[in-house]
């Protein structure tokens, strides 16, 4: 437990509250080489603003605002999880808080232009957007894009991958258990192929 940080500017104090995030979520990394455990680090000031909350890489959260809504994706705890639809040739990695729902939502909205989706396995972990994106770099040679429509607006897909479900499974499942140590959940209309 580190000791709270007393010296936050008027201005800092604001713009944390603008992007919701708490003061008691920023480290007081100066001086520190490392700064495991936290998001966000107090650091030495940026070269653009003179600004001084940083997410643990180093990156200005202040000059780039984007940086925190991709910190928070990558450190989201949900389950990370593998579908497939086309007769389980077209595979899908993301990552969800509900499983089942995530499973009708992509058959409802019939994402990548397919409607029979199915989640085949999953794993619950606390870093889901670290983990979805590090499994679907393993299966970047095989990537392939499509459309769908969310209400009235054309989206483009492009967290699918052209692959037989067993190769893909196999992926995700040696993954989670060699880089995470966790077995994943393997559907039962999956496990009965």
């Amino acid at each position: 437990m580190t000791a709270p940080i007393n010296d936050f500017t008027q201005q800092e104090l604001s713009f944390l509250r603008s992007q919701g995030i708490s003061p008691s979520e920023i480290l007081d990394g100066r001086g520190m080489s490392k700064q495991g455990g936290f998001d966000f680090v107090l650091a030495g000031r940026c070269t653009n603003g003179g600004h001084r909350i940083k997410t643990r890489a180093g990156h200005c959260i202040q000059c780039r605002t984007s940086a925190i809504a991709f910190v928070r994706r990558e450190n989201a705890k949900a389950n990370v999880y593998l579908a497939a639809a086309e007769n389980r040739s077209i595979i899908k990695i993301g990552f969800a808080s509900y499983i089942y729902a995530r499973e009708e939502t992509l058959r409802r909205e019939g994402y990548g232009g397919y409607w029979d989706w199915e989640i085949l396995c999953w794993v619950k972990t606390p870093n889901a957007g670290q983990v979805e994106r590090e499994i679907s770099n393993l299966l970047s040679a095989r990537r392939i894009r499509g459309q769908y429509y969310k209400g009235y607006d054309v989206q483009d897909a492009i967290e699918m991958f052209s692959c037989d479900a067993n190769n893909a499974v196999n992926i995700f499942t040696n993954y989670t258990k060699n880089h995470l140590g966790i077995n994943a959940t393997i559907s039962t209309s999956f496990e009965k192929m």
